[in-house]
């Protein structure tokens, strides 16, 4: 079998136009493009003159077992043509791919054979530009005098007037140029020195504090190196760094500064002060490698200033960051001063004035959450901070971030010490969240790994806990099962969702003791969670909403089989035409079953409606839904009793309705203390539809009234008295007649 050859194909024909346009564009990702064209001139003489049989275009061949690149092809063609070592030659190359290692080495070596020949190269795309290796390709060959630049239009047209067999067709630049910026861009990137200073529009697009900076994949390093006794430096111990962004090669700024220091300065027991000014902070690999390296160099002090924090929300970032903190290295967001100092060392601004415009947008934030990430769980929180997160308000703007104090007590007599004793913060990024609870539970199993230990834990939270973070302490507590865990919350996280009510149900079910912070509670935390410096407490503004919040939770936490404080019964059940600040509504229900339609406490209950405006729950659909799960059987025969404060809204009215067709033998009475909007036709049809549905309806008389206080209402022995109950009685009662009239 005879073996592979390449075609025949002779090197001074011209190319098809249509291989030309297919071959040569400037783009990024030419998928379909493996071929790689070589368009040559060589000049010679003294004027470096050239004709057509000076020029030419060879192919790479793409065999697998018999490799031939259009380089190489090109180097063993002069060698036939041109013998002499020892002429002037001025070659130019028009690559639709930049050389891969090996030929640039090849090409180097052939520059030391003909010593008196100049090469120009101008690629139209750069072949794995993100590839270290073929990176140090390119640079060997600027290092070598070959000129290196990616084809603008004006090449492009050279190309086509005298290497395409173009027949007489204009030249057309469409689709030639449409990644040349970038790919200009990278050229001039891999082939820079790094102890090049950057542009100035580089250093003010890449490293202003921005919470998030679009566009903006590269990172830069500038950094410094000190030396000697005096650490002092001079612009040899200066540069810049940038990384390569691409996903299947990467090699980032920091491991680049890695490897040169490495070969700059092989002597690990000197002293050495390095300085870096990053675009963005270290991600966890890097973190790693910088820690690495500094046990290797141990008299080697690093700080490192960055502009803005990558993925700071995420734990595993966060962690990269304290490992760095840990091995020594000072952190902080760059300042002003660092803005400036960089501008003087390392921005290229021939004689432009610093200016700071912009570059510190987001300082603030940034600066807060690196302290936030680096400090240590054990320290005391800001008084400032203490009073901002932490009064007990309904509406709390500006508030995202929770906090949680804890205490953890062990041995006999539950005693703790500041070993046991901190604050953990959650993460609030949409993409990565962190509660602080769950940063708690993942403290508390490494520390506390013993299960059958007694602990009493406490803790002091700005905002209760949502449902993810109940269920996950509640699965907490099965683990511990000889730990009590008391929560103290200033406020509660979004009280009128069902949800998280559900979820404060599960812990108060749990063991769990829950409760609103008070005054004396607000005490202990700044007494032993806050770093008052001496300060004294003050309770100014911290109570602002505590009666409304504890009821709340009282609300939330009360079974409804409970009964309702007289004073609330007092206050919402009075037949009254205008009930100013009566907005909640109670239903008092019994439900008797079996052939006498008797009942028991485990059939008596009161609900109470969810006014909250982004989520409301009426009183009614609370006792629907409670009855669809205790009573699932729809044959049988119920006997529904309520007592309102408030008449049913048109809503419920219609939910009650289909609630009577799903229980056919269900009969409802409802008797009402007032009628709630009874002017609206909308809410006088609502009445309506339950009457025509056989439903009874009635006001509330002293006869019901008193039935109430002695089967809804904790009276403690109080006897019921009438005062004030029946002020709108007779007007109510007739209107409503006429309503169903």
């Amino acid at each position: 079998m005879e073996p592979w050859r390449p075609s025949p194909r002779n090197p001074m024909d011209r190319i098809d136009p249509n291989t030309f346009r297919f071959h040569f564009p400037n783009l990024l990702y030419a998928s379909g493009r493996k071929l790689c064209y070589l368009c040559f001139q060589v000049e010679t003489g003294d004027y470096f003159s050239c004709d057509d049989s000076d020029r030419g275009v060879f192919r790479n061949k793409v065999h697998p077992w018999a490799r031939c690149h259009a380089e190489q092809c090109f180097l063993s063609w002069f060698r036939d043509q041109y013998p002499c070592r020892d002429e002037y030659y001025n070659v130019t190359w028009f690559l639709s791919w930049s050389p891969c290692p090996t030929c640039a080495e090849e090409v180097v070596e052939f520059l030391e054979e003909y010593r008196n020949l100049t090469l120009s190269i101008f690629t139209s795309r750069l072949y794995y530009f993100y590839h270290p290796n073929y990176q140090q390709g390119l640079r060997k060959l600027w290092d070598a005098g070959v000129q290196l630049d990616i084809m603008s239009c004006d090449d492009f047209e050279h190309c086509w007037d005298n290497f395409v067999d173009h027949k007489g067709m204009r030249f057309q630049r469409r689709n030639l140029l449409k990644d040349y910026d970038f790919l200009a861009a990278e050229l001039q990137e891999i082939l820079r020195n790094p102890m090049d200073r950057i542009d100035p529009n580089t250093f003010r697009f890449h490293f202003p504090n921005l919470l998030y900076a679009s566009g903006r994949k590269l990172c830069y390093l500038c950094f410094q190196v000190e030396t000697e006794d005096y650490f002092s430096c001079d612009d040899s111990d200066r540069g810049v760094f940038r990384n390569k962004v691409h996903p299947w090669a990467r090699c980032h700024a920091e491991q680049c500064f890695l490897s040169w220091f490495r070969d700059q300065y092989p002597y690990r027991d000197e002293y050495y002060n390095v300085t870096w000014f990053l675009s963005w902070s270290p991600c966890p690999t890097c973190a790693e490698e910088v820690v690495e390296f500094l046990e290797e160099y141990r008299n080697l002090t690093l700080s490192i200033f960055t502009s803005r924090l990558y993925y700071f929300w995420d734990p595993n970032y966060q962690e990269g960051l304290c490992k760095l903190w840990d091995a020594g290295v000072q952190l902080d967001i760059m300042s002003c001063d660092d803005f400036k100092h960089c501008w003087d060392n390392f921005v290229d601004h021939k004689g432009m004035r610093f200016q700071r415009r912009n570059l510190l947008k987001d300082y603030d934030f940034l600066a807060a959450e690196l302290q936030e990430i680096l400090r240590n769980p054990m320290d005391r929180i800001d008084p400032n901070t203490f009073r901002f997160h932490f009064p007990n308000l309904l509406y709390a703007s500006g508030r995202k971030l929770c906090y949680l104090c804890f205490q953890v007590e062990t041995e006999d007599y539950f005693s703790c010490d500041d070993s046991d004793r901190g604050v953990f913060r959650n993460k609030v990024h949409p993409w990565a969240r962190c509660h602080a609870e769950q940063c708690f539970l993942s403290w508390f199993r490494d520390q506390y790994p013993y299960r059958d230990e007694y602990y009493n834990v406490t803790w002091f939270l700005s905002w209760s806990p949502c449902p993810t973070c109940a269920e996950e302490v509640v699965e907490f507590l099965e683990e511990y099962r000889n730990l009590t865990l008391s929560i103290f919350t200033s406020r509660l996280y979004y009280f009128w969702d069902p949800n998280y009510q559900e979820g404060l149900c599960k812990l108060w079910d749990a063991g769990v003791q829950l409760d609103i912070m008070s005054c004396d509670d607000f005490k202990h935390c700044w007494d032993n969670f806050v770093d008052h410096k001496g300060m004294r407490f003050q309770r100014r503004n911290l109570l602002k909403d505590y009666d409304f919040l504890a009821a709340e939770l009282q609300e939330i936490l009360r079974n409804p089989t409970d009964r309702i404080d007289p004073n609330t019964f007092r206050f919402h059940f009075p037949n009254l035409l205008y009930a100013s600040g009566r907005k909640l509504c109670y239903l008092c229900f019994q439900v008797e079953t079996e052939d006498y339609f008797s009942y028991n406490d485990s059939d008596r209950g009161v609900f109470r409606n969810k006014v909250h405006p982004w989520a409301r729950c009426h009183a009614e659909q609370c006792f629907l839904s409670w009855f669809r799960d205790q009573y699932p059987y729809r044959d049988e025969y119920y006997n529904v009793t309520w007592f309102l404060s408030w008449s049913p809204c048109p809503t419920c009215a219609e939910e009650v309705v289909e609630f009577l067709e799903e229980y056919r033998n269900l009969t409802l009475s409802i008797f009402t203390s007032r009628l709630y909007y009874f002017w609206d036709p909308n809410y006088q049809e609502g009445l309506c539809k339950l009457w025509d549905a056989g439903v009874q309806l009635d006001i509330m008389s002293c006869d019901d009234f008193k039935h109430c206080w002695d089967n809804f209402v904790d009276h403690k022995g109080m006897r019921f008295r009438r005062r004030n109950l029946l002020k709108g009685y007779d007007f109510l009662a007739a209107k409503l007649q006429e309503i169903l009239r």
